[in-house]
């Protein structure tokens, strides 16, 4: 009996509607080369487009969902942070790491798929043509 519940438990989760993302809240931080070093958790280089997290593993994709740090919202998690935040991104200014301060970001992981259509080998979005990935 319990079987079968496991398997109807498992045809509603596949039978959930695609669009219901999870979605999560928290309090960001920015940090930048005149606050912290230049190597990361994962050993890589500082960045643009780095996000310093101790809620996920280290190369998971985060998509801000309410706002924008300094016009972008696809940020990978490649480092940790110490105390007082959830999410600390990696700014290459200082000035807008203070602009920046203490804000509530809602985010969902992972990115969404960009919009266009495959043409042979090339993806076009609009005006620009991009080779699409082997």
């Amino acid at each position: 009996m319990k079987v079968k519940l496991v398997a109807l438990g498992a045809a509603a989760l596949a039978a959930a509607p695609s669009s219901a993302v999870a979605k999560f809240g928290a309090m960001s931080t920015s940090y930048s080369l005149c606050s912290a070093g230049t190597i990361m958790a994962d050993g890589s280089y500082v960045r643009f487009g780095s996000v310093a997290s101790n809620r996920h593993p280290l190369g998971t994709r985060i998509y801000l969902r309410n706002t924008s740090f300094l016009g972008r919202k696809r940020f990978t998690v490649r480092d940790r942070i110490g105390w007082g935040s959830d999410l600390d991104f990696w700014s290459p200014s200082c000035s807008y790491s203070w602009v920046w301060g203490r804000r509530y970001v809602t985010y969902s992981l992972g990115w969404p798929h960009r919009r266009g259509r495959v043409v042979g080998k090339k993806i076009r979005l609009g005006r620009l043509t991009h080779k699409a990935p082997r």
